[in-house]
């Protein structure tokens, strides 16, 4: 029996076995499928979205691990618009993502000059002074606004009321005593708020005051009557003086004794009318009123200023004693 034949056979086979099983020929490597991003920003520290996924990191960094193909990039930073952006990943190498972040500007902010409001005064019935007020209207941020205007009182007039103001832009408010509406209120003080406002973001609302003073715009009016009487006298048992009777406003009316100061010359005050306010007077005389003779009224005088009123039947006459004192 040839025994080293034997062993050399086993010894052969047992080492193909061995290579066999630890693979004897080189075996291929395994394919890489990722690959990476490299990402700065100006100024750093901003928050890094990949695919909208939030990564946990800021910038400056390097993602890994990340699948080929158009991969989303989002950076993310406190007063600075989003940056938005692409990289394009290759399996095995690095993608660079560089970003200058812009600042966000300022929002829209609303200012109103001046500071204090409108304050008017004048007598009953009006006119009132001053008669209107301008308020400037600024946006002070960096974007566009919109803004509103308004009164909470009748008696004032906001125009415009509304509007859009881009930034630093400016507009002017105009505010007005409402001449309809003030001139029936009564005598007394009358207080009303403006109201500005931020529609956009409310940066700015703010309110400015208004007010009202209304007085008491009646006063004495002295009348002197100058006329001739026609003669003969038909009735000589009527009085010695003339009366002068008057009205004014709707069914307010009376007469009033006249005092002789000459023969022709007659006065009578009315107390306490109203300026502005249209009074009809006549004079009757007692011993002329026999509804057939006529007097002539030669002059009026109203605190002492002639009234040209012509002639008229009993001294008929029409007139507008003004808050200036103006006869008109």
């Amino acid at each position: 029996m040839n025994i080293p034949k034997v062993v050399f056979l086993l010894v052969v086979l047992s080492g193909a076995l061995f290579l066999s099983a630890c693979g004897g020929s080189p075996t291929t490597p395994p394919v890489t499928t990722t690959g990476s991003i490299r990402i700065t920003s100006v100024p750093t520290g901003a928050r890094v979205f990949l695919d909208n996924v939030d990564k946990g990191v800021t910038t400056d960094c390097t993602l890994t691990g990340v699948a080929t193909g158009n991969r989303s990039i989002k950076l993310v930073m406190a007063g600075y618009t989003d940056y938005v952006g692409t990289a394009a990943v290759t399996a095995g190498q690095t993608a660079t993502v560089s970003a200058t972040l812009t600042a966000t500007p300022p929002a829209g902010s609303l200012s109103v000059t001046p500071a204090g409001g409108l304050t008017s005064t004048g007598p009953a019935g009006g006119p009132f002074a001053p008669a209107s007020m301008d308020f400037a209207l600024q946006n002070t941020g960096g974007t566009s606004i919109a803004w509103t205007a308004s009164a909470n009182q009748t008696w004032l007039t906001v125009s415009p009321t509304s509007g859009n103001l881009a930034a630093a832009a400016t507009t002017t408010v105009t505010v007005s005593i409402n001449s309809v509406n003030a001139n029936a209120l009564g005598v007394g003080a009358y207080n009303a708020l403006l109201t500005f406002t931020n529609t956009t973001n409310g940066t700015g609302n703010t309110t400015r005051p208004a007010s009202l003073t209304i007085t008491d715009s009646s006063q004495p009016v002295t009348v002197t009557v100058d006329y001739t009487r026609v003669l003969p006298m038909p009735n000589p048992s009527g009085l010695d003086f003339p009366t002068l009777a008057w009205s004014f406003a709707p069914n307010t009316q009376g007469t009033s004794a006249m005092g002789k100061l000459a023969d022709d010359n007659f006065t009578s005050t009315f107390v306490s009318l109203r300026t502005e306010t249209v009074i009809t007077m006549w004079v009757i005389d007692d011993k002329m009123h026999n509804g057939v003779t006529a007097v002539v009224c030669r002059t009026i005088k109203i605190n002492g200023q002639t009234l040209n009123v012509g002639t008229t039947i009993y001294g008929h006459a029409t007139f507008t004693l003004g808050n200036d004192g103006i006869v008109r």
